[in-house]
């Protein structure tokens, strides 16, 4: 699909990767890693076509169609949020302008032939529209904002009027409409939390092409992957694993390494000892020799640099009661909008919670009533004994110092035993050498927020309150972030969107959702095991039911097939009987009208003027009187059979 061949990045007397040969194939979902500064993006870009090599070749299959998305913003100047992500399917665009257009010129053709070879024209357009998913694309972009987290009334809102988190996210949802034959994605979670990520996820686990993925979030990039390409000291090596099984190999291959490394070294002692031992000594001469031609040959095994992990500890405050916090009754919403109605709520020593449930369902709002940022409606909280606590959010960048360098905020208020600490601490935090220096007004938010969570690891607590702690931090500092809070004795409440942080640190899980707080006692995965036992009972109720509706439906439908199938019985007995009856009644009806008619003549005095004539139709109205009774008694049986057929009918 694309081929590097021998592709070199350079800026100036500095190579950042050189000489990478690299085959992405069809359908191959691959992990793209290595240390910042590596030139993970740069790589990534130069595939996507975004950024050129200094040298080397890249050939592309024709026709093939790439969507990227880079850490840089997009602008998207005044547009409604579903009309630019509708706007990546621009083949369908396409299509339905020239449907439009060709409707249009319809109404002006000047001849049926004209009208008929449109007609056909259209026809084409609209399989092709529909073959395209022209008729469903804003139901699945409606879909993949919602799974981004907005909400309906979102839709019609301009880009420009959300933060640059919710435009990352606007930008994700747009490409992932495209769904082009290559998916290039550089942090994708950064901007999105838990629900959304496990949304993304999802929806990439199903995504039918080919995929290259940076990613700092190691659940993420775990679960989706199956090679992992590894940018280290300018080369890329390309593992056919998945990015959990390439960190073990790897691992593996390095102890390996090493240990073979160390025997040849020792072999390699061994032989210039002898070498140097023996080397003025005539009679060895020949031996010597041929041990230095020896040594000469062999291949030395040279291990990689390694970078090492940098280790730090937050300070800690003394012991505290056995209860930090309590929440008693508490209320609080915003506006007309009440997030928590008797909320009660007890933090107690050793737990290690982490907030889990949907975007929106007031995890940051809890945080904050819990650090005390937030007045509360009603009810009140109880703060233990000796409790010293810090609350880490995105809000406390706006409180650091801007002309401060970096160094003199971290140290700035620290206690004077501390101050050692102070750039090992920033080192765990990627400030090293003369970045640490830099002024805080020409930082990163991410540098930023390093800053600031390095500020937070100086200054003694029992009680951490950390709201997505691990945003814009590499895999090695997350790891020393990680280590740090396992081995703090006090305790925490994290909001993260990193599974793999929240499995190693946490020991509670709360499950957040509609003012409600359902506790897991166990780590993310504990709490992703029983959520889904939960949700497969839920499912099965809900089969079961429908299962038992569909039964119920079902019984009536055969109900009523033999109620029908009886009615068509039925009335096949009946209609002979109901055709009998009609004759009769009509004969009856003729009957009565003859005697009508005989009473009529025989009650006119003129008539016994002919005695013969009146004799006769005497005669005539006495016959009429007896067909009658007849035919009354006729109709009386029949309409008796009539109603013990529809009885033996009867449901």
């Amino acid at each position: 699909m694309i081929q590097l061949r021998k592709v070199t990045k350079s800026y100036g007397a500095r190579t950042l990767f050189g000489e990478v040969d690299w085959h992405i194939k069809p359908g191959e979902r691959i992990g793209l890693v290595g240390e910042n500064g590596a030139g993970k993006t740069t790589l990534l870009k130069i595939v996507a076509g975004a950024d050129e090599a200094s040298s080397g070749e890249i050939s592309r299959k024709k026709g093939i169609t790439v969507g990227h998305l880079f850490q840089e913003m997009e602008d998207f100047g005044d547009a409604h949020l579903l009309t630019e992500t509708l706007g990546g399917r621009q083949d369908i665009q396409k299509l339905e302008l020239a449907m439009e257009e060709l409707t249009e010129r319809m109404q002006h053709a000047s001849s049926n032939d004209e009208a008929h070879q449109m007609a056909h024209e259209l026809h084409d357009l609209q399989e092709k529209y529909e073959v395209a998913g022209g008729y469903s694309v804003e139901a699945e972009a409606k879909a993949i904002l919602r799974g981004m987290g907005f909400k309906e009334n979102d839709f019609v809102s301009p880009i420009s009027a959300f933060s640059g988190g919710w435009r990352t996210r606007a930008q994700l949802a747009r490409l992932l409409l495209t769904s082009p034959d290559l998916l290039l994605l550089d942090e994708p979670t950064n901007h999105l939390d838990l629900e959304s990520t496990v949304w993304l996820e999802n929806f990439l686990k199903n995504y039918k092409g080919a995929m290259i993925l940076i990613s700092h979030d190691r659940y993420f990039i775990g679960r989706l992957t199956e090679l992992t390409a590894e940018l280290e000291h300018g080369a890329l090596t390309v593992w056919p694993y998945s990015h959990d099984k390439f960190v073990i190999e790897k691992a593996s291959r390095r102890e390996l390494l090493e240990k073979q490394a160390t025997a040849q070294q020792k072999e390699i002692e061994k032989q210039e000892k002898f070498i140097e031992r023996f080397r003025a000594k005539n009679t060895k001469a020949s031996v010597v020799q041929s041990r230095v031609k020896a040594l000469e040959k062999i291949e030395r095994i040279e291990l990689t640099p390694e970078t090492k992990g940098i280790g730090f500890r937050f300070m800690e405050a003394g012991r505290t009661g056995q209860n930090l916090l309590e929440l008693v009754d508490v209320e609080q919403g915003y506006g007309d909008n009440t997030v928590y109605k008797h909320l009660n709520f007890t933090l107690r020593r050793g737990e290690r919670v982490a907030l889990a449930g949907p975007n929106g369902a007031g995890k940051s709002t809890l945080l904050k009533i819990l650090a005390g940022r937030i007045e509360i409606r009603a009810g009140r909280t109880v703060m233990g004994q000796n409790v010293s606590m810090r609350h880490y959010a995105q809000h406390q960048l706006e409180a650091l110092d801007a002309e401060k360098s970096a160094l003199d905020e971290v140290t700035d208020n620290v206690p004077l035993d501390s101050i050692p600490r102070v750039r090992h601490i920033l080192g765990a935090f990627l400030f090293r050498g003369d970045d640490v220096f830099k002024k805080i007004k020409s930082l990163s938010g991410g540098e930023k927020a390093r800053v600031a969570l390095a500020k937070l690891a100086l200054t003694p607590t029992n009680l951490l309150l950390l709201d997505e702690p691990t945003n814009h931090l590499d895999v090695k500092s997350r790891e020393a972030l990680e280590t740090a809070l396992r081995t703090y004795t006090g305790c925490i409440v994290i909001i993260s969107h990193d599974r793999a942080f929240i499995d190693a640190v946490a020991n509670k899980i709360i499950h957040v959702e509609r003012g409600k707080l359902t506790e897991y006692l166990g780590n993310y995965s504990y709490y992703e095991e029983k959520r889904a036992e939960a949700q497969k009972a839920q499912l099965q109720l809900a089969r079961n039911a429908a299962n038992e509706a569909k039964r119920a439906q079902s019984g009536q439908k055969e109900n009523r097939r033999e109620a029908a199938k009886a009615r068509i019985e039925m009335n096949e007995k009946i209609g002979p009987v109901k055709k009998t009856i009609e004759r009769v009644e009509k004969e009856i009806a003729s009957c009565e009208a003859s005697i009508a008619e005989l009473e009529a003549k025989l009650a006119d005095p003129a008539i016994y003027s002919d005695p013969e004539k009146a004799r006769v139709s005497a005669q005539e109205l006495a016959r009429a009187k007896t067909k009658n009774i007849e035919l009354l008694a006729e109709w009386e049986s029949l309409a008796e059979k009539m109603e013990t057929i529809k009885a033996g009918f009867a449901v």
